[in-house]
């Protein structure tokens, strides 16, 4: 099973502005109760748990990831450029063909 974690460590982190404090991830986990086991023993229960220690955490907060879509941001981006490109130059053909009517009204052509 896939689950997305968030992890906040107490304090802020290095600086409150950026969330340096909190981390985001996908873990693969038999169950919620494996995926918890994980997060709070990530090397093994021989060493430290995440919620000791200078970094350790403050809240955990787990969610079945069932259904995830992952988005190419880059494709999403170019297509928004493209459609923006092709908006800009519609407008230019509306705009250049109205001034072309009126000069041709103007000049009886």
């Amino acid at each position: 099973m896939k689950f997305l974690v968030c992890k906040k460590q107490h304090g802020e982190g290095c600086d409150y502005t950026i969330g340096c404090g909190m981390n985001f991830n996908f873990i693969e986990a038999k169950s919620a109760e494996d995926a918890v086991e994980k997060i709070i023993y990530p090397y093994g229960h021989d060493e430290a748990s995440s919620l000791e220690g200078e970094s350790a955490l403050k809240e955990i907060f787990i969610v079945q990831a069932d259904y995830v879509i992952s988005i190419d941001v880059n494709k999403v981006a170019q297509e928004v450029a493209n459609q923006r490109k092709q908006q800009a130059l519609g407008l230019q053909k509306q705009k250049e063909i109205t001034e072309f009517k009126k000069l041709k009204a103007k000049y009886n052509l």
